[in-house]
This record gives structure tokens, sequence and C-alpha cells, in this order.
């Protein structure tokens, strides 16, 4: 979309009114003159909410993942992703991507969707040319658009990065229209699930020439510790400790549903894509 039209529909992050201006190197609020850096494609919106030194750090991570040559080399889930979005998603709706990442290009799952009105919202503010239109610096606690904004939301793998999440799905839903939807991509911490993903194919059959001879040799040690690192996750799980520095929540199949009905989102569809932990999800406010 034109940038001039994504700064119309966006609220000032300082004082939350007044009309946004578009300006050669920045967008100024009429009512406080608060100015919001416009680089290229990108509006900084950074603004009024302050989160954890933990959320900082975790995101200081996600700059050296999204960063490393080889993140998401393997585009195949989120061309599922994709494929499972397409089934409901109009040209004509406005898409709001929470946590679009650091690409210069769209994010696989959206790419070739021809979405004519797509938003990326990316809370790192690292610099990005990218080639569509994105609201850097902000968070989805306290979104920086007016209400009714958009038609569909997607939150690809981002659901368990947000601090806050009761808050942020309080704020899509306030940007959302009446009868949108929430599109979904969830890693889910089952152990079960892990387990059925990790199939004897991997344990056996995972290299080639002397290395495959010890693969097998080793088959029952690898066995065996696969069995405790399912039992240690499980036990993690239930004590709420962290399993990695990553993500604020690890959801399971039952958490996740139990949030949904708690944020009052009615399930269309769902798909736990084989031979993965990941769950696909289109759901609708009720």
């Amino acid at each position: 979309m034109e940038l001039t039209a994504l700064i119309a529909r966006m609220s000032c992050p300082s004082c939350g009114s007044g009309e946004l201006a578009p300006g050669a190197d920045a967008a100024s609020c009429s009512n406080c003159g608060h100015r919001l850096p416009v680089h290229g494609n990108n509006v900084n919106a950074s603004g009024r909410t302050k989160l954890s030194a933990d959320w900082e750090e975790m995101q200081a991570g996600s700059v050296e993942r999204y960063q490393d040559e080889h993140y998401e080399e393997d585009e195949t889930f989120a061309r599922i992703f994709g494929g499972f979005i397409a089934v409901t998603i109009l040209p004509s709706d406005r898409v709001l991507d929470v946590g679009c990442g650091l690409f210069p290009s769209l994010p696989a799952y959206v790419d070739g969707l021809k979405i004519g009105d797509y938003v990326g919202l990316e809370p790192l503010t690292t610099p990005v040319e990218r080639r569509y239109s994105c609201v850097t610096g902000a968070v989805a606690e306290d979104l920086p658009f007016k209400d009714a904004s958009f038609d569909a939301h997607i939150l690809a793998t981002s659901l368990d990065h947000i601090m806050d999440v009761d808050r942020a799905i309080s704020e899509l839903r306030r940007v959302l229209t009446q009868g949108g939807r929430f599109y979904f991509w969830v890693g889910l911490a089952d152990p079960e699930i892990i387990a059925r993903a990790k199939t004897f194919h991997s344990i056996f059959y995972g290299q080639r020439g002397l290395k495959r001879v010890a693969r097998i040799a080793a088959a029952y040690a690898e066995y065996g510790y696969f069995i405790y690192r399912m039992w240690s996750r499980r036990r993690k799980l239930e004590l709420g400790i962290a399993l990695d520095h990553a993500h604020c929540r690890y959801y399971t199949q039952k958490s996740l549903f139990a949030d949904l009905e708690k944020w009052n989102l009615e399930v269309r569809r769902a798909l736990l894509v084989p031979g993965s932990n990941g769950i696909l999800i289109e759901a609708v406010p009720r």
C-alpha cells in the first residue's frame, strides 16, 4: 500500500489523537507535534510502551537470528502457511502482519497471495530497505492504528514472543473490522507432538557413509537420550521453567486452545502439520 495511506490510518503514539501528516523524512502529529521518522517504506512509531529488560534481551537475540544467513533457509513450512491463508484471504483485505521480521522482501507465507493492502508490524528498529510498508518500533500491546483499520491479522510464530499477550489480543481486536480474521502459526511444545515429528527416518538415515553407520550404532543411546529430553521438557512445562531464551511462553495444544477460548476467538480451521510441531489456525472474534 502507499505509505501516505498507511500514515493516514495511524494514530499518534505520543498523544493518541490528532492526524498524522506525512513529510519528506517524518510524519507529524497535528495535535502534539510528535514526529515519526520515515525511511523508505518504514515508519518508526516507537512510543509509549516500555517493556521489561528481559524482553529487550530477547529482541537483541532475535536480531542475531534474523541476520544469520541460514535463518529460514527452507521456506517449505512458510509456504504451507501461505496456502492455509490463501483459502479465505481476499485480495481486497487490509492485512496486518504482526512480527514480519527483518527482511527486504515479503515473507514467504504472503508472497504470491497478491494482497493489495499489506502492512508489516515489527518491534525491532534495525534499518531494513523493505519493499513493502512496515511500522517499526511498535508492539502489539499498543498498536498505533485507528479502530477497525484491518480485515485480517497474521501472527506467524510471533504469538509466543509477545510479552503481554492478553493486552495484545485486545488491541488487535480493536483495530480489526467486524467479521475480520486471525491467522495463527504457532510452534507447539507438547513432548508427544515433537516426538512424532522426530521419526526413525531422521535417526537412522540422517547421514551417509561412515557417519550413517555410526548413527545406526548409536541409535539406542540416541533414542534413550531423546526419551530423557521429552521427559525433561514435560517437567519444565509443568513447572513453568523456560525452555529457551527466545520465547515468552510455550504453548501446548491444550493451553493454546484454552487461550483462544479465553480471548473469545472461535476457531474456524485448524491444521496440525504432519511431521512438525507447527499448528495453523484461522479464528474469528465471537
